[in-house]
């Protein structure tokens, strides 16, 4: 059987966008040395196979961004998000192709309009029968995925959660799984995802955080002419 993966594309206009010459001549003059680093393991969103191969949704608006646009990123492998990030303030990479806006990024990343939205959930073992928001959790310790806009909503709106950060969806679903956590804040389709890989079926979704996941592109700040032209080509282009 077929499992889905709920995610809502926000672009759907079929609309055709041609860049201006200085687009163009900027583009030319970088060709072959912008420096995109995707999030390592982000399934179904992007991933890297265990062959290496850039893999997911998000990789195939990258490739249908190339098509367009005549260019080839320089695809830069981090093993963990969180390394991209802290790549990306080091400048050693120049765009990361799905990454939700907040103001903290905000100071040192440039963003497009978020092209994809997913909502952010409460999973739990299936013997948790309540529907329980983030306000029920507060003597229970929640996982959340180090580094991601989740953690720092978590951070900035809910302070009174004993929060562990884990690595990866992996990790963190397999601790509640065996007893080592009780409730994990992840993104849906991922949770979807990573539960059907891993046939984890003693967990389920107990509740929504409210918290809605919406992914642009990030690019340099000193690289004004990055963002409108992947605005424009997230906006030209149809949902896969």
């Amino acid at each position: 059987s077929s499992t889905s993966f709920p995610y809502t594309p926000l672009f759907r206009s079929p609309r055709v966008q041609i860049l201006n010459a200085s687009e163009r001549a900027w583009l030319d003059h970088h060709a072959g040395m912008i420096r995109l680093a995707p999030d390592p393991n982000f399934p179904p969103f992007e991933f890297f196979s265990p062959q290496g191969e850039y893999q997911g949704i998000v990789s195939e608006y990258v490739r249908r961004i190339e098509a367009r646009l005549g260019i080839r990123f320089r695809l830069v492998r981090k093993s963990t998000w969180d390394e991209v990030v802290r790549a990306f303030q080091a400048g050693e990479i120049d765009v990361v192709p799905a990454m939700t806006p907040n103001p903290q990024r905000e100071a040192f990343m440039r963003f497009t309009e978020p092209y994809i939205e997913v909502p952010s959930v409460i999973v739990a073992r299936t013997e948790e029968t309540r529907s329980l928001t983030l306000y029920d959790l507060a003597d229970s310790e929640v996982l959340v995925l180090e580094g991601y806009a989740s953690h720092q909503y978590l951070l900035d709106h809910f302070d009174y959660l004993r929060i562990r950060t884990v690595p990866d969806t992996a990790t963190g679903l397999r601790e509640v799984a065996e007893g080592r956590a009780d409730y994990f804040v992840v993104h849906q389709a991922t949770f979807a995802y990573v539960q059907n890989q891993l046939e984890l079926r003693n967990l389920h979704i107990v509740g929504n955080t409210n918290h809605l996941v919406r992914l642009a592109v990030a690019s340099r700040k000193d690289w004004p002419e990055r963002s409108e032209e992947h605005t424009s080509e997230l906006q030209s282009r149809q949902s896969i």
